[in-house]
């Protein structure tokens, strides 16, 4: 059985990474809504970008609440030696 957890809903950087998935799955299976967010959606670097993006979520429940919205972060640069060349 899967522990609960309270209604909120989750935006998920680096969504189609690794830990990412790993993390997407654990959420659902725990009842939480996810929001799977990937570099393809939007720059995680630009933060205007980023937040034009956060503000275009729409809720799936009419009493969600944006309080009850958490942002995990599972970006990661998996290409070692270019990340080595790439800030």
């Amino acid at each position: 059985m899967s522990p609960s957890l309270p209604k909120i809903a989750v935006v998920l950087g680096g969504a189609n990474g690794l830990l990412g998935r790993a993390v997407a799955e654990a959420l659902a299976k725990a009842g939480v809504t996810v929001h799977a967010v990937s570099s393809k959606d939007v720059d995680y670097f630009d933060a205007d970008a980023l937040d034009e993006y956060l503000d275009g979520i729409e809720p799936d429940d009419e009493n969600f609440d944006y309080a009850d919205l958490c942002l995990v972060n599972a970006v990661a640069h998996t290409q070692v030696d270019k990340a080595e060349d790439e800030p």
